[in-house]
């Protein structure tokens, strides 16, 4: 028995929303524990950059077990383990012990992340870009629910910290469900090649063309492979892109709260700020699929979505806008940056395995290099005493990112556009 194509999309958005909570949250209540555990900035960093350098490390992981097991049993065990990190939260006592659960968290993330890529092209060969963003969409919601809502859990919880950081829990336990249930209508988790047959989404006819469409590309992958990219120069320039991607993004989600706070704010509003960057890219997410299918050029939006993050450090620094204001502008780049650096495996692939490993590569070395990014601006602000050196760092981080872009998609090296509704499925 197949799986209905409604179950499928209940799997895919609910397993997406495990993917940040738990690094999102704390943010929020950075200071406080801090001061409950006693951690100093660098150590407190680790909360962020532990589940980062995890999704690097652990990446290929996933695409080479889920080659053996099958994509859905692999993520259902990936979002059990992000939810049992999640709730032992509950009983931190010890920094150790909480940096112990962002390591579990780390490792589930790391090893769903790339086969949520695979599973679209899989499952949705024709509605690529759609299931993206929609992903996309529903993990920008969790990122965002657990920037804003934590701290009002914490106090609706008696000012536990604790609680309020284990309560995303909840979030897993909704997911397991929706994946017991996809892996019990199943004869057996699909293999990563491209075996299965994809679901259609408008009725018979086409579902036999996306099951066409299915078998040759299965044909051209060969024998299921896990093996990364190592060798390809493209590959190479999109995983530098991503990982300065991803060092802009978990530094601002780690130290922008905490850096409007240490600038006279209230914790509400610090956790406001955050709530702000991680609300406001999600109609940025609904708006990439048609931006790109005006200007299919995808370095438009790139170098366009990486100016609007420059411009709101610049507001903050030399301007000292409205903290409010520069989430806003910082976290539209950010939301339009990432939809677009999940397009671009696909774009330059043809099967789900592949897709995978290049997500996995992308992700990989990606995220190592972004987990660096919490730490540096913890350790720049304890060595020059203040955030602006370290917003200042950013700033170039950004320009080196955009100079990185124009080489990614530089004619010699630019991709071919995302196929539309006709060319996905042949006649």
């Amino acid at each position: 028995m197949k799986p209905r194509p409604a179950l499928l999309i209940l799997a895919l958005c609910t397993a997406a929303l495990n993917l940040r909570p738990g690094i999102s949250s704390v943010a929020p209540v950075l200071e406080t524990l801090q001061h409950s555990l006693g951690m100093s900035p660098p150590l407190a960093s680790l909360l962020t950059s532990i589940p980062v350098l995890c999704m690097g490390a652990f990446a290929p992981v996933g695409v080479n077990v889920a080659a053996r097991l099958g994509v859905e049993k692999v993520l259902a065990l990936s979002v059990g383990l992000i939810a049992v990190g999640t709730a032992l939260r509950l009983f931190t006592h010890t920094a150790w012990f909480l940096l112990l659960t962002a390591f579990l968290i780390g490792v589930g993330i790391a090893t769903a992340s790339p086969l949520l890529t695979g599973f679209v092209k899989t499952h949705f060969p024709s509605r690529v870009s759609a299931m993206i963003s929609l992903y996309t969409l529903f993990m920008v919601f969790g990122s965002a629910a657990g920037a804003g809502l934590t701290v009002p859990l914490e106090n609706c919880l008696g000012g536990s910290w604790r609680a309020a950081l284990a309560v995303w829990a909840v979030f897993g336990a909704i997911a397991l469900v929706r994946w017991w249930r996809v892996l019990r209508v199943s004869r057996r988790a699909q293999p990563l090649a491209g075996e299965a047959r994809p679901v259609s989404l408008s009725g018979g006819g086409a579902g036999q063309r996306t099951d066409a469409a299915a078998s040759s590309l299965s044909r051209a992958a060969g024998p299921a492979s896990a093996a990364l990219p190592w060798r390809s120069g493209r590959a190479w320039v999109l995983t530098l892109f991503f990982g300065l991607m991803a060092f802009m993004f978990y530094c601002i989600t780690a130290w922008l709260p905490p850096a409007v706070q240490a600038a006279g704010a209230s914790q509400s509003f610090a956790g406001a700020v955050g709530t702000v960057f991680m609300l406001i890219q999600i109609p940025v997410t609904l708006l990439v699929p048609v931006l790109i299918r005006a200007i299919p050029n995808r370095g438009v939006w790139l170098v366009s979505f990486s100016l609007l993050e420059l411009a709101g450090l610049v507001l903050y620094v030399f301007a000292h806008a409205n903290p409010l204001c520069v989430a806003a502008i910082v976290g539209f780049g950010a939301g339009g940056l990432f939809p677009l650096a999940l397009l671009l495996p696909v774009d330059y692939t043809v099967t789900a395995l592949e897709a995978s490993s290049w997500t996995a590569m992308e992700q990989s070395v990606g995220y190592l290099i972004g987990a660096t990014g919490p730490f540096v601006v913890g350790f720049i602000r304890d060595r020059w005493h203040g955030f602006t050196p370290a917003f200042e760092f950013l700033m170039a981080v950004v320009v080196v990112m955009m100079v990185i872009q124009l080489v990614l998609t530089a004619p010699a090296r630019s991709h071919r556009p995302l196929p539309t509704e006709s060319q996905a499925r042949p006649e």
